[in-house]
């Protein structure tokens, strides 16, 4: 149970206040700016969010109820987000296997951690002449030998809520489509693009408090699913262990953000960069305790 003086610990790095932040003001044409120069890339449309940009392609991809998209993510756990089916569902079938019927591939960097796979997901879709789509709504800076996310995607999406410190937004790059937004459907996350602009350009400072943090974890004695080196930005602590349902009891009990991942035997934890030293240990603490208490 939380004790006095004690605040709930969130996923997510908007419910973290930063008192008597004053930022630059920002129009949707400048982040869009900023995200073009960041990847490189020579269109891009703001979206209210991740699932807003995906939309936006499937849409444009004009797709029958019978066609299929694949998708594939970093761990090939065998269920995937239902913010990525749900969406898909709206146009078609989601696969987790390439077939003749498959229309296009969704590439995850699942948990920050890019998929290996990129490079050669990139060939296939040449060779069937379909687009990649990377969603790179767990890391836009994670990389992997010589190339980073969303590099080989045709169309790149980002989720703003994961990364910066504001509850909604996306942004859509790579190949100009039909986004087809109303200014009602972009009404919510124009109030946030100053606090997500100067997040992007503090970027470098902030995904290294989000390695430390992960780190933090580790040197904390949790198991670790993954190496957080300095290549990969992590979203999430995920925690692979038998006593998963013990630990959200635990976290629910005393105010701490934790889910299952999908079916499996993982718990995740928050990690992100407004998380401070003292958040950390109480998180490790409950962790502990739990494992202290199977033991």
């Amino acid at each position: 149970m939380m004790t006095a003086g004690q605040y709930h610990l969130s996923f997510l790095p908007c419910d973290y206040p930063r008192e008597n932040a004053v930022y630059p003001a920002c129009s949707k044409e400048q982040i869009e700016a900023q995200f073009r120069a960041y990847f490189d890339r020579p269109w891009a449309a703001l979206t209210f969010n991740g699932r807003g940009a995906l939309d936006a392609v499937l849409r444009s991809l004009k797709l029958e109820r019978d066609d299929e998209v694949f998708v594939t993510t970093t761990f090939d756990y065998p269920n995937v987000s239902s913010c990525v089916t749900s969406t898909i569902f709206n146009h078609c079938k989601p696969a987790r296997l390439l077939s003749e019927k498959s229309k296009a591939i969704v590439v995850i960097h699942e948990f920050g951690v890019p998929h290996k796979g990129t490079p050669q997901l990139r060939e296939l879709a040449d060779q069937r002449g379909i687009p990649l789509i990377e969603d790179c709504a767990h890391t836009i800076d994670s990389r992997r030998d010589d190339w980073q996310v969303g590099y080989f995607g045709d169309f790149v999406i980002v989720s703003f809520s994961k990364v910066f410190p504001v509850p909604g937004g996306g942004m859509l790059l790579g190949k100009a489509v039909p986004c087809e937004l109303t200014d009602r459907e972009l009404q919510s996350a124009i109030p946030l693009l100053p606090a997500a602009a100067a997040a992007l350009a503090d970027w470098p400072a902030l995904a290294h408090r989000r390695r430390a943090v992960f780190r933090a974890y580790v040197t904390a004695g949790l198991p670790a699913l993954f190496e957080a080196d300095e290549n990969v930005t992590p979203w999430f602590y995920p925690l692979q262990t038998p006593y998963w349902e013990d630990i959200m009891a635990a976290a629910a009990q005393q105010g701490i953000d934790c889910g299952r991942w999908h079916g499996t035997d993982i718990v995740v934890l928050p990690c992100h960069q407004y998380l401070c030293g003292a958040d950390v240990d109480r998180i490790a603490a409950m962790v502990t305790g739990v494992f202290a208490a199977r033991a």
